[in-house]
């Protein structure tokens, strides 16, 4: 007679808990097995719940099985999170992670640590059996042609938990009073000037409105102009100039003295490779609300000896015209200034609508979707990819479904107009360069320090990149033993068909290696690589910087009044003031970007645990330590940079986009 204790943990997931009765069967590794236990599951939350059986069984516990009764009375769902069985006479522990809804009246087997390919799958039928369950509830939904692909009704097992939805809905709720209490508690409160403007967080009632006292400092500075290319909330498009665009009005006598050094010129500084541009010819194509043309800004960035990125020109629109001046830094100063303004709206409406939105949480939202529907909770590169998905389709329901309101009030372009840009957007979109670092730093031509120094985003990013490569790497490797597995492996091979297939039978996505047919291990894990990265850190540069950048108006306005300049004529700072916008389309941008860099889900701390086996937890032991070492260097970069970068310390990185 061997005594065993018994641990069930239910999910941490809506509607997880059960009443109905759940029984239980050892097996040991010689085959011999227990009768059926019964075991009480809790009817209301995730319970630890502990039973001391004495039951004769031979050496090892190698599996178990589940089952639930059927009783129509009784709750619908238990989402079952692992098992662990302990005995007593010798103190180990046997791990089953579950990581399912345990369907009432189906039978489960599960193995010790549950992972395996499915060729090496003792229980096929079980398997396949699930995964057409899974597609039932995780089907395909393209909001407008050409969107990013995502899912149709959000699953339960999707929805936050309710202390988290909890969480969320208060906050929101505060950030809305907020905002109207500063609104009322400064309506006698006059903006007249730049330093009037301040006053707004000087009403605040709970301090969630704070004030970002270093972009105040320098917001109309040309130096953090440039800078915020580099290590600002949109620090993705800067890319090297090799020539100076057709379209672009800049001749070699206007940019002349911004060169530096007497023989310095255009063609020298593009030789040199130290002239950059961005180019928001996009922005040109959205049919803009509030009558406002659509204007898509060029501008050419210079670095200078002092190894500062330096705006040279702004040209408003695509094409050239005697109505679309170029402008420069010695142009009247408050007409450099309102240029510098409207090439940033232009550059916050393809951030939000398509670094950020389209690309992040659409793009990591559906191959979310295709990874419930093709591999089963048992695959290797399901329980890799897991931790990246968390929450990310509730945060992206309550976004699509509660936000229309608020960015219609925040933002000139309005949700039409972002609607737009987000599908134009996606229409370029490759997963092997806009989501994968070291491709997207190459083609832009900024890969090179030396070339573009102080490009925080970059140098951090990569440190993480690499890291996280290690990681995919070393568990992929563990369970792949080589490439011919990989080609074995029909689940891999759906998903990665899933990825690529044209919508409604897949994701539409370009740029799959292998056009999603996987013939290596490393074709599997760059994929991994470019989805973990875009689900962690990508998102992390392209969302938590963004209260700093837009809260205060003059530093990066997403919504002007009036239309970008025609001429070159002298402004007034009145003219500038009566460009900003006005206090309630400012209050409701503040709102709109303030959210939380929570700390209890960074990068490598994962929410759920999913891989158990000893070689496993010894990877994910290296990848902390890794972390740890990244975290330990970035804080030493930001003692000496000119600009601190804290946004990828992975100390803050969040492993998912889920707030």
């Amino acid at each position: 007679m061997s005594s065993f204790i018994i641990r069930v943990t239910t999910g941490l997931k809506w509607g997880a808990a059960t009443n109905t009765k759940v029984k239980i069967r050892l097996y040991d590794s010689e085959g011999m097995k227990t009768r059926w236990i019964d075991l009480d599951v809790g009817e209301f939350n995730a319970l630890e719940i502990v039973n001391l059986l004495e039951m004769p069984i031979g050496k090892k516990i190698e599996k178990i099985e589940l089952e639930r009764d059927a009783f129509w009375f009784r709750t619908p769902g238990w989402y079952a999170q692992h098992v662990e069985v302990e005995s007593v006479e010798t103190n180990d522990v046997y791990f089953f992670p579950i990581h399912r809804w345990i369907i009432q009246g189906r039978f489960y087997t599960f193995k010790q640590y549950d992972t395996v390919l499915p060729q090496g799958d003792d229980h096929k039928e079980q398997r396949h059996e699930e995964l057409e369950e899974k597609r039932k509830h995780y089907e395909y939904m393209q909001p407008a042609p050409g969107y990013p692909v995502v899912v149709k009704t959000i699953p339960d097992e999707e929805k936050w938990k309710l202390d988290t939805e909890s969480h969320i809905r208060t906050r929101a709720l505060k950030l809305s009073i907020e905002k109207w209490f500063t609104k009322i508690n400064t309506v006698f409160h006059s903006w007249t000037t730049i330093k009037d403007i301040e006053q707004i967080y000087e009403s605040v009632s709970w301090g969630v409105f704070s004030k970002p006292k270093h972009v105040i400092d320098k917001w109309s500075d040309d130096k953090w102009f440039g800078a915020q290319r580099l290590c600002g909330v949109h620090p993705f498009l800067i890319e090297q100039c090799t020539e100076i665009p057709d379209n672009l009005g800049v001749t070699e006598e206007d940019v002349k003295i911004y060169l530096g050094d007497d023989d310095m010129t255009l063609e020298k500084a593009i030789e040199k490779k130290r002239l950059y541009i961005v180019d928001l010819k996009k922005n040109e194509e959205i049919g803009v609300q509030n009558d406002l043309k659509p204007y898509g800004p060029i501008a050419l960035f210079f670095v200078n000896d002092d190894k500062d990125l330096m705006p040279i020109a702004i040209q408003l629109h695509q094409e050239k015209g005697d109505d679309n001046p170029v402008f420069y830094p010695n142009d009247d100063e408050n007409l450099w200034t309102i240029a510098k303004m409207w090439f940033n709206m232009a550059d916050g409406s393809y951030h939000q609508s398509v670094t950020h939105f389209a690309t992040c949480h659409m793009v990591v939202e559906g191959i979310a979707v295709c990874t419930h529907r093709n591999l089963s909770p048992s695959h290797p590169v399901y329980k890799l990819l897991m931790p990246h998905f968390q929450g990310t389709m509730a945060i992206n329901n309550l976004l699509i479904h509660g936000s229309h309101d608020l960015v219609n009030e925040s933002s000139r372009i309005q949700s039409k107009g972002m609607n737009i840009l987000t599908g134009k957007g996606f229409k370029d979109f490759q997963l092997d360069i806009h989501a994968d670092l070291v491709n997207d730093l190459k083609k832009r031509g900024v890969d090179d320090e030396d070339n573009l120094p102080n490009y925080h985003y970059r140098d951090d990013a990569l440190l993480l990149w690499f890291a996280i490569l290690k990681y995919a790497e070393k568990i992929i490797k563990h369970f792949y033993d080589d490439d011919d597995m990989v080609v074995g492996d029909t689940e891999i091979q759906q998903w990665g068909g899933e990825l690529t297939k044209p919508y409604p039978e897949g994701l539409e996505l370009k740029g799959v290696v292998g056009d999603g047919k996987f013939k290596t291990r490393d074709e599997v894990i760059v994929v991994c690589l470019e989805v973990i990265y875009t689900a962690s850190v990508k998102h992390c540069a392209s969302h938590y910087p963004s209260y700093d950048a837009y809260a205060w108006s003059p530093n990066r306005p997403a919504w002007l009044r009036g239309a970008p300049p025609k001429n070159k004529n002298p402004l007034t700072k009145a003219c500038v003031m009566n460009t900003l916008p006005t206090k309630d389309s400012m209050l409701a941008t503040m709102q709109s970007v303030c959210g939380e860099q929570a700390d209890d889900n960074s990068l490598g701390h994962f929410l759920i645990t999913y891989f158990h086996s000893p070689d496993a937890k010894d990877i994910h032991k290296e990848l902390l330590q890794d972390l740890k070492e990244i975290s330990e260097k970035i804080k030493e970069r930001n003692d000496y940079r000119k600009y601190k970068y804290e946004w990828l310390d992975p100390e803050h990185v969040p492993n998912s986009i889920y707030v």
